[in-house]
């Protein structure tokens, strides 16, 4: 079978990484893949894909998806007239180009919008790619991105199937919706960071420096991640304790300068440490004592909560909607605090540190937890159903 992962850039992200896992697994199961890039510029990722897997960039912009102008004719009088003319102009363009796209990239069994973004949707869905099968990628509920845009449903309803990271909401969602029939599977992350070389002397290095410290794993991109909750109750709690606590940040994106601004105006920028881009952040995981998720916007399974859970680490996490809540088991394998409540996580980390049975519980939970995330089982689930789209009913 070939099949295409269509993505919204290879940058860095979480949604890139599990993407680039799942396209090399298939590959080394047999599977002939092909890659198209819709984003060219965000190829930090790119390296990371087995040789054998064909690469092509295209460049098209979620500008060129009529969906993406669906919220124009709440407007008033003149959103009503922008919207079919965009909506027109954006057709016109699709069907212009469509040529070139299936003269660049080649003809398969099933192609996979993966990135879940308005462009990724649109190429596969309008059959700018040629495919006996079209497969959506929600990395979140169907009910968290029909409150972003109510493009996102009507996209989703052109595809044969979908494969979602969650299931809260979605009983809701279908209940209002009931003209939305569209044959969907719960599948979720595989977590491959324990394939990944740990170095000791990294370890001992970054315990050597920082002592006792916490980890965040993200894309310096606000809301979707808040670090500047995190970094305040850090301050807040710096401000009792004797023995202060450090923070690592790894990750980059568009907030770094203003993020830096903000380390210097609160006087944290001996205790808050940017760490950058890392290929392997496997190190930083087994040396660090626990674990820091914070965002401020919906999310879809953050991955890094998961790889936290991998290496036995406790993990605090804001309660948003969907995601964290999901993988912690409502505070069974970790604890959750308030959006944007800089007070709450800082109680919750004095709690998790000087608590040591609170500590010890959730170490022991979390093999309880990633089980339900290993690889060989969920790349079982994903090639059974993609199996079942291609050959089964329609």
């Amino acid at each position: 079978m070939k099949l295409a992962f269509v993505f919204d850039g290879l940058g860095c992200g979480g949604i890139e990484r599990v993407g680039i896992d799942y396209c090399n697994a298939l590959c080394n199961a047999g599977y002939e893949i092909v890659v198209v890039n819709l984003s060219p510029q965000k190829n930090e990722f790119v390296h990371q894909l087995d040789n054998r897997i064909q690469y092509r960039a295209f460049s098209f912009s979620k500008l060129c998806s009529p969906e993406c102008y669906v919220s124009l004719t709440r407007r008033p009088v003149w959103g009503k007239f922008a919207y079919p003319l965009l909506s027109t102009l954006c057709g016109v363009f699709d069907i212009a180009i469509k040529p070139l796209a299936r003269y660049t990239i080649p003809a398969v069994d099933i192609a996979i919008a993966f990135s879940g973004h308005f462009n990724d949707l649109t190429f596969v869905s309008k059959g700018l790619i040629r495919s006996s099968k079209r497969v959506a990628w929600l990395h979140g509920t169907i009910s968290s991105y029909a409150i972003m845009s109510e493009g996102f449903p009507l996209l989703y309803q052109r595809f044969n199937a979908l494969v979602c990271l969650g299931v809260e909401g979605d009983e809701e969602f279908q209940a209002v919706h009931t003209r939305f029939k569209v044959k969907k599977k719960v599948i979720y992350n595989p977590i491959t960071i324990g394939e990944r070389e740990i170095q000791p002397d990294i370890v001992s290095i970054l315990n050597a420096k920082y002592g006792q410290f916490a980890l965040m794993v993200m894309r310096l991109s606000y809301p979707e991640k808040d670090p500047y909750t995190a970094i305040r109750a850090l301050g807040m709690l710096n401000a009792s304790l004797k023995q202060k606590r450090h923070l690592v940040i790894v990750g980059d994106g568009p907030e770094k300068q203003k993020l830096i601004d903000f380390i210097n105006k609160e006087h944290m920028q001996d205790y808050v440490h940017l760490a950058g881009q890392i290929d392997n952040p496997a190190p930083y995981y087994a040396a660090c004592d626990f674990f820091i998720h914070a965002s401020a916007a919906a999310e879809g399974l953050p991955t890094v909560i998961l790889e936290a859970l991998h290496f036995s680490k406790p993990v605090i996490a804001t309660d948003v909607r969907s995601g964290p809540r999901e993988i912690l088991g409502n505070g069974r394998y970790g604890i959750l605090c308030k959006v944007q409540n800089p007070e709450d996580m800082a109680n919750s980390i004095e709690e998790l540190i000087t608590n040591p049975d609170l500590y010890s519980t959730y170490v022991k939970r979390a093999p309880e937890r990633i089980a339900d995330f290993e690889p060989s089982l969920i790349y079982s689930q994903l090639i059974g159903y993609l199996n079942e789209v291609m050959h089964g009913a329609h």
